[in-house]
This record gives structure tokens, sequence and C-alpha cells, in this order.
């Protein structure tokens, strides 16, 4: 009876920590997507306030129309917009124009996804290979097949009527001659996905992130309740804090500073009355919470 008893206990703390596993994972799922929004928004809206007027009247509805494509064939959209971003800001910081900055971006987004349907390989890792390829790092692309040595640059600068050297070359026209390079030599592979929407392996592809979202949305759920929660966690980590300190210095022990310090002098100096406040007050904090929580 007394080994029954232990198993019935043993599976039931371990079912409920799978259980709380599976939540915290849906939970940071959901606040890593929060965190991808919040910088694509930021990115985007920043290169539409530098672009012209021309481009600035589209340009939303042009952002969610790509996005709306790529969500179509099934892809976990944290990635694709967590990288049209890095794209974007990194096109703009070399130099380039916001409306190239923003055709890089998308390019390089849908080809990702094309190569990592290709060669059957992580969305994620393919989109780390075009990233190094834009910063001019020849070795991931190189493996496969793409070649943006100085050589190619060069051709593909006289063959657009620039005759102007590699070295005397601004980081702007080095980063589009790399984005020049890399789709002329993966012509072969555009339209990929979804053209082998239906094959295997992309199917397995999208149920991956099919079920990266159903894990996000149950994760959405306990967002309004975790933000509710952390203020009080927060608080209550400080008092921790505070009384340890406190009995450091009670035993002449420095707590928190940079390691522990065993001083001689024998001083405490523990102002007593701040700590037991302070403790009240949090106490008086956690009943407020239990409160809240049962209702």
């Amino acid at each position: 009876n007394i080994v029954r008893s232990i198993t019935k206990i043993s599976a039931t703390i371990y079912a409920l920590k799978k259980a709380t596993d599976g939540i915290r994972k849906s939970i940071k799922s959901a606040m890593d997507f929060r965190e991808t929004t919040h910088l694509f928004n930021v990115v985007m809206s920043d290169l539409g306030r530098r672009a012209g007027d021309k481009f600035k009247e589209g340009f939303q509805e042009r952002v969610f129309k790509f996005q709306g494509k790529m969500a179509f064939l099934g892809l976990d959209p944290d990635d694709l917009m967590q990288y049209q971003a890095i794209f974007a800001q990194m096109s703009s910081s070399m130099g380039v124009v916001a409306e190239t900055a923003y055709d890089i971006s998308e390019s390089f987004v849908a080809l990702g996804a094309d190569w990592a349907s290709l060669r059957n390989i992580p969305v994620d890792d393919m989109m780390k290979k075009l990233q190094s390829g834009l910063a001019g790092q020849i070795r991931p692309l190189r493996e496969l097949g793409i070649d943006i040595s100085k050589t190619t640059i060069m051709e593909e600068a006289r063959a657009r009527g620039i005759q102007k050297s590699v070295e005397v070359m601004t980081a702007s026209e080095k980063v589009q001659l790399r984005y020049l390079a890399i789709m002329r030599q993966s012509r072969v592979v555009m339209g990929d996905m979804a053209n082998t929407i239906e094959r295997p392996t992309n199917q397995l592809r999208v149920l991956t992130a099919q079920w990266q979202l159903a894990t996000r949305a149950i994760g959405d759920l306990f967002l309004p309740m975790v933000q509710r929660l952390l203020p009080y966690l927060i608080a209550l980590t400080m008092v921790i804090q505070r009384i340890a300190k406190a009995l450091g210095r009670l035993f002449g022990i420095s707590v928190g500073e940079g390691g522990i310090d065993v001083s001689t002098d024998g001083g405490i100096g523990v102002d007593w009355d701040d700590e037991v406040d302070g403790i009240n007050d949090t106490g008086k904090t956690v009943k407020k919470l239990k409160g809240q929580l049962m209702g």
C-alpha cells in the first residue's frame, strides 16, 4: 500500500511538472513573439519615416500583404518577422536607402524559405546564412554553392557598368552588390517552397510551425495573469534580498556587494525598524495577492 501510494504521488508530481513546463514554454513563446512584433514595428516604422512620400503611401499595406503571403505557406511569423527586421536594419545601417532596404529584407525572407525547402534545412539556419552573406561572410553561403567573393562582386559591378574598385566602394554599394549576386545565383531555387508545399518534408515543417502557433496561443491566455503576478514576485524577491543583507550585516558579512567580505570591526549598523516595516508591507501585499488569486 505504501509503495502504491508513493507511486501515485510520484506520477501526479511528474504530470504536474510536465504540465507546468508546457505552460512555461507557452508563456515564453508568447512573450518572445510580442518582443519580435515590437522589433518588427520599430524597424519598419523607421524605414517608413525615412522613405519618401511615394514609398510611404502603400508601405504599410505592402508589409502586411507580404507577411500574409508567407503565413499562407504555414511558416512561423515569429521567424519571418524577426529576420525581415534584421535584414532591413542591417541594410539600413550600411547606408542603403529605405526603399531598397525593405526590398532586400522582403526578398531575403522569401529566398530563405525557398532555400530551406530545397536543401531541407531549418528556416532559421538558412536565414542566418543569408544574414552572414549580407554582412560579407563568404563561407556560410559557399556551402550552398553561392559565391560572394571579391572577384564575384567585381564582376557584378562590371556587368552594371560600375568601374569603381571594391576597395574604394562604400558599405552601401558593397551590400547591394552582394544582394544582387546572391539573388542572381539563387534563381534556380526561387518559388521552391510554394511549388513543393505538399511534399512530406514541407508538410512536416508546416506542422511544426502550426504547433508553435498553437503553443503560443495557449501562452497568450496566461500572459495577463503573469503580468499581474510579476510585480508581486519582484517585490517579494527584493524583500528577501534585503533580509539576506540585513542578516549579513548582523554577522559582519557584506552580501551582494562584489562578493562576501568578512569585516573585523564588529559593527552591525542594521536599522531594524526599516526592515520590520518592509517585511510588514510585504506581508500585506502577499495577503492582497492571495485574495486576488483565490477570487
